[in-house]
């Protein structure tokens, strides 16, 4: 019973050393965008290319903040961020289950 406890605290304490925010962007506009995130007190920039659909990895925490120009954007580990117009935003995974992307 030990081990079991001992064994789930290692487990618990490895996967928030590796936490990420792993996000989905699809950016529809001509131009690129460079956001700055912060995630854990830590403060990074990303870069997402025009007309470019693809993954994008924040380290630090699983919930990190992107400061835009229409204001920070709150995303967790596995959201979907659509850019159109210069204006990004958290979409359900729902919604876009039913759009057909490029």
């Amino acid at each position: 019973m030990k081990s079991l406890f001992l064994l789930l605290i290692i487990v618990g304490i490895s996967a928030a050393a590796t936490a990420q925010t792993h996000l989905k962007v699809y950016n529809d506009d001509s131009t690129n965008h460079t956001y700055t995130v912060t995630a854990c007190g830590k403060t990074s920039t990303i870069t997402l290319h025009h007309n470019r659909t693809g993954p994008v990895t924040i380290k630090g925490c699983s919930n990190a903040v992107i400061s835009t120009p229409t204001g920070p954007l709150n995303v967790k580990n596995g959201d979907k961020v659509y850019i159109k117009d210069g204006k990004p935003e958290v979409v359900s995974r729902l919604w876009l289950k039913h759009i057909d992307y490029k």
